[in-house]
């Protein structure tokens, strides 16, 4: 147990199987093995149907549940139930994670003392959002004793005034790091992600008819589910990929993918940070990517532990991948630097760096009520 126990809420929109859920229920368990009291607070779904298992002595608490699904749809019912939650469990620290919630938050703490660290997480340039939530967003940082960025370029596109109090941490690799069962990685080809624009997997279906044109044996198979999985379905088909191409869904169990090791390819066309792409790395995988915003470039040196490749680029995208599928030795030699580099995002490096987060947040927070006391003496 840590010598100053203290009372952590951590706040997200769902109890899904994304990145955002993966990595809040790593930082639960961190610090309820530390000893601080834990609760999970997410506005939609229920505690028993998380993806990610939390542990028994973090409390999970969900708005849906607690108040019904017609509930969740308003801001201000939203903005009540967390303050609620924020009050009743004396709270010392609240760590929210995305842009909406990042505010909801922001708004229901107000007067409470607690400190705040936000986290955003994707990309908030390009990311699809309600103007207002735009607008909010570096509000909500700039007010947060700590803003956690994903990335260096993430904390750069923050106006200069949102980000004195920001902060880059990336994100850790959940999976062990340590040598695939063969080596060099088989020939085996993973993407992983939802099923949505975002992730270019139309480029990627092409890249895949350019390859076997070329007379390259490769087959893809995609882990995933999502919005877009019949239009990509019926792409599949009229590529002449249907033997060649599956899309899998999810994995039974989280990271279910990385067994057996192989190829991973990364096609999007902008990221938050891209947490398959270290998950991959980790596991012995040789990887390719393209060099979107924001993540990719930060994680990998072209031509030493990956290969990167321009976004909407299918005959670039086809290129690299014929190379790595075709060369045994270039394989081999990507998969073992990935392996060193992803050491560089551990978990107990990037749990250490939001041990200080929160330490900070804390310090911040005693020193504006030490000077709220002295302005009313």
């Amino acid at each position: 147990m840590t010598a100053s126990p203290r009372r952590i809420v951590l706040v997200q929109a769902g109890l899904g199987a994304g990145g955002t859920e993966k990595i809040l229920s790593l930082l639960a368990l961190h610090l309820d093995r530390q000893g601080h009291a834990v609760t999970m607070l997410a506005i939609v779904g229920h505690p028993s149907e998380s993806f990610y298992a939390m542990p028994s002595g973090v409390t999970v608490r969900t708005m849906e549940e607690e108040l019904g699904r017609a509930a969740t749809r308003s801001t201000v019912r939203r903005i009540a139930w967390l303050r609620r939650a924020l009050r009743e469990g004396e709270t010392d620290v609240v760590i929210s994670f995305l842009t909406k919630i990042n505010v909801q938050v922001a708004v229901a703490r107000l007067g409470l003392g607690v400190a705040r660290i936000a986290s955003e997480r994707n990309n908030f340039l390009i990311q699809r959002m309600n103007p207002l939530w735009r607008v909010l967003m570096p509000f909500a940082l700039a007010r947060a004793e700590v803003a956690v960025m994903l990335t260096r370029a993430s904390r750069a596109a923050l106006p200069a005034w949102a980000r004195k109090r920001a902060v880059v941490i990336y994100n850790p690799a959940p999976v062990a790091c340590e040598r695939a069962a063969a080596f060099p990685p088989p020939r085996r080809l993973i993407a992983v992600g939802r099923l949505t624009e975002q992730k270019g997997f139309d480029v990627l279906l092409q890249a895949i008819r350019r390859a076997r044109e070329q007379g390259c044996n490769l087959s893809l198979t995609v882990y995933g589910e999502g919005e877009d999985r019949e239009r990509l379905s019926a792409l599949t088909e009229s590529l002449g990929l249907s033997g060649h191409v599956r899309l899998a869904g999810r994995t039974l169990r989280p990271h279910g993918w990385v067994d057996g090791g192989g190829i991973f390819v990364l096609s999007s066309r902008f990221e938050g940070f891209a947490n398959v792409l270290v998950e991959a790395m980790a596991a012995g995988f040789a990887v390719v990517s393209t060099a979107c915003d924001w993540g990719p470039p930060e994680i990998v040196t072209h031509g030493r532990d990956g290969l990167l490749v321009p976004i909407d680029d299918p005959g670039r995208l086809a290129e690299a991948l014929v190379r790595v599928w075709e060369d045994d030795a270039l394989r081999a030699r990507l998969a073992e630097a990935a392996l060193l580099r992803a050491a560089d995002f551990s978990e107990a490096h990037i749990l250490s760096e939001w041990d200080a987060a929160i330490a900070e947040a804390l310090n911040a927070r005693t020193h504006q009520a030490g000077m709220a006391l002295l302005s009313r003496s």
